[in-house]
């Protein structure tokens, strides 16, 4: 098909990873045809937003909806765990990637991290002392607070 090399930056990995899986899903594979399916997109970008057509998205900025669907996420993983262990047991932070990656949906590494982060914020779990074995362990701490 020819056509121009392009690199870009900034790309959320997780709308990179589904916007993949759309593109595999719809045509049984990614090869030869990731030009055509970013193409598309970029159309359907321009005819959106180009030319007057509309605001372009609003960067950055709180979303009630994004937020009340990270709490729901984040009581899933509780509810997880909650399965493994009870308040004052411990998980290795394999088992806890795992539990996250499972519920989540997720697999890039700053978004594991980020909720093992808001995990521990909530007070739900905290780190305990690696006394060098295969895997940082995390006490569990506390209920679920659906606050």
């Amino acid at each position: 098909m020819g056509g121009k090399f392009i690199g870009v930056r900034g790309v959320d990995p997780q709308v990179w990873q589904q916007f993949k899986a759309v593109v595999a899903a719809r045509h049984g594979r990614l090869s030869r045809v990731m030009g055509e399916a970013v193409t598309e997109a970029l159309k359907l970008y321009i005819e959106k937003y180009g030319s007057g057509g509309g605001s372009p998205p609003p960067r950055g900025g709180t979303h009630t909806h994004k937020n009340a669907k990270a709490k729901q996420d984040l009581n899933n993983i509780k509810q997880h765990i909650l399965h493994l262990a009870e308040p004052g047991g411990s998980l290795s932070k394999k088992t806890l990637e795992y539990i996250i990656m499972s519920v989540s949906n997720v697999v890039d590494k700053r978004s594991i991290e980020a909720r093992i982060r808001a995990l521990i914020a909530d007070g739900f779990i905290r780190p305990e002392e690696f006394n060098g074995g295969s895997s940082p362990i995390y006490r569990i701490v506390g209920p679920i607070n659906s606050g």
